[in-house]
């Protein structure tokens, strides 16, 4: 179950960083040994979660970088659109026509959702995942801290 998975990939992710570093591991986990290559289908879901790793690189790579947040897309759409537009230097829709045909576009979350809503997770588990995200999720709000909406993002990183 998922308190096995987490506890497994955790562990999985902590002995690669012990033998290399967190962001080989990070960027390159399956390749670095072959016993992290079979668990990496595992731990694939746990590196995902490491914002602040794949941040970092694509800054070096990349002059300009426009981070969303999904939760922020899905309850304001219109906002985030309109970020996105301004960032990438595009005019936005002059007429509610215009933003109708964007934001009638059905949002799609992919992947299956239980019936009823994802089950809750396990204290132990959540506790767990919260400690080891952490440093990452510091590292995250330390490198936004000069954009535009870095208080959103402290207050988001303290409910993740």
């Amino acid at each position: 179950g998922e308190a096995q998975w987490a506890a497994e990939s955790v562990a999985a992710f902590q002995r690669c960083a012990s033998n290399f570093s967190v962001s080989a591991c990070a960027l390159g986990f399956e390749s670095l040994a072959r016993e992290n290559e079979e668990v990496f289908y595992h731990c694939d879901q746990l590196i995902k979660g490491m914002y602040s790793i794949f941040l970092s690189r694509w800054q070096r790579e990349h002059d300009r970088v426009l981070v969303l947040r999904s939760e922020e897309y899905f309850s304001n759409p219109r906002k985030v659109i309109e970020r996105a537009l301004s960032f990438l230097r595009l005019t936005p829709p002059d007429t509610d026509q215009g933003w109708a045909r964007l934001l009638s576009t059905p949002r799609v979350l992919h992947g299956k959702r239980p019936t009823g809503g994802t089950p809750p997770m396990l204290a132990a588990t959540e506790a767990s995942l919260r400690h080891f995200y952490m440093p990452f999720l510091s590292d995250l709000v330390r490198q936004l801290r000069h954009t535009e909406d870095a208080s959103e993002w402290r207050s988001w990183a303290l409910y993740s």
